[in-house]
């Protein structure tokens, strides 16, 4: 049973597909890094206005339940 060469896997063959799943995975990445930054950036803004609301609210909450306390002296 003698091997004939059509079926060796020579050095350029794996470089070549190494190549070609290197693009494939770069373009993927790419495409996956920019929809990532864009969500983050909105994920941030939410957070903020949230943070904000929260604050204003309490404050309100705050103001409407303090209790004013007046000391008179004679």
């Amino acid at each position: 049973m003698n091997e004939s060469t059509e079926n060796k896997i020579t050095l350029s063959d794996i470089e070549s597909k190494i190549r070609n799943i290197d693009k494939q995975l770069t373009g993927t990445v790419r495409q996956y890094s920019e929809g990532a930054a864009k969500t983050g950036a909105i994920s941030i803004v939410g957070i903020g206005i949230l943070i904000i609301l929260a604050y204003l609210m309490g404050r309100k909450s705050g103001r409407l339940k303090s209790t004013f306390v007046e000391i008179r002296r004679k």
